[in-house]
């Protein structure tokens, strides 16, 4: 889960109040919750943006 660093608090609030049924839903999606600071994120996400970039490119992909 993603948010921006402005983030509301009661919405932060909300979701932490939820925090158990976030990781019941995480588990049976079997996704990994990891932790971090926003820097290693960013490099993450370009990485993926760029290889996912290329497939999208070699396979001509359009958005409708």
């Amino acid at each position: 889960m993603l948010g921006l660093s402005k983030c509301h608090s009661g919405l932060t609030e909300h979701i932490q109040a939820r925090s158990n049924e976030v990781k019941v839903r995480q588990q049976f999606l079997a996704a990994e919750p990891v932790g971090g600071t926003p820097e290693p994120l960013g490099t993450f996400m370009r990485a993926e943006i760029d290889k996912w970039a290329l497939l999208v490119k070699a396979a001509n992909m359009k958005a409708d």
